[in-house]
């Protein structure tokens, strides 16, 4: 005989398994946004552009994204990283980076580059987060879109493109997000570029309101 207890803990287990997540293990918007929230009052250096991403516990991840397993990694000290030479903040279950200018030149590697590809794809802080925990939460943001004309440009030299295949081999669930098209991307129709990480990742967008929608294949010009 199975006491009550213990067959309630096996019927929440399955619900939480089988229904909460379902098949594609996808964020719910509405647990997206408190956890973009906290993401911004917390880390964000001023209004400049930055990335950033965790690794969840997935226990962690049920109708409220749960905060609490990031207070070891203070609001203070990620900022102060990333205000460095470095630009960079590398955690075990949180990094974090800024545009990083590229000595000699008027470039930067973006926030999202220095992430995904740096030192390379399968050396870099995010395929080290995700191997961290293959059935994680995660969830990567970055304030502005990626931009069209270095990292969602198809074989270009900083594009994040290919970088993004990682996040297919990823069991938990996962998302994308961004804040605000980036300002010169403004006047274009990015709905393509976004169409590639829409088809590597689930892609979101939360505004500055903490309003988050879902980016779907139907819905691309309206997350512009």
């Amino acid at each position: 005989m199975v006491c009550a207890g213990v067959l309630r803990g096996l019927i929440l287990f399955c619900l939480f398994f089988s229904g909460v997540w379902g098949v594609e293990k996808t964020l719910d918007q509405n647990t997206l946004a408190p956890a973009i929230k906290f993401l911004r009052q917390n880390y964000q250096p001023g209004q400049n552009q930055y990335a950033i991403a965790f690794n969840a516990p997935v226990d962690k991840c049920a109708d409220y994204l749960d905060n609490n397993f990031l207070n070891r990694y203070p609001g203070r000290t990620v900022k102060n990283a990333l205000n460095s030479a470095g630009r960079l903040y590398k955690g075990q279950k949180l990094i974090a980076a800024r545009p990083k200018p590229i000595p000699d030149t008027k470039v930067n590697q973006h926030s999202e580059y220095l992430l995904m590809n740096v030192p390379s794809v399968d050396t870099s802080p995010m395929k080290e987060l995700l191997g961290n925990d293959n059935t994680g939460c995660v969830v990567f943001y970055t304030y502005n879109s990626p931009c069209t004309s270095t990292c969602t440009k198809p074989g270009g030299c900083y594009s994040i493109i290919q970088a993004l295949d990682m996040f297919k081999d990823h069991k938990g669930p996962k998302a994308f997000v961004f804040t605000q098209v980036w300002k010169y991307d403004c006047d274009k129709d990015i709905s393509t570029n976004l169409k590639e990480v829409l088809e590597r990742v689930p892609l979101y967008r939360c505004k500055d309101n903490n309003n988050c929608v879902a980016c779907t294949a139907n819905n691309l010009k309206d997350c512009m």
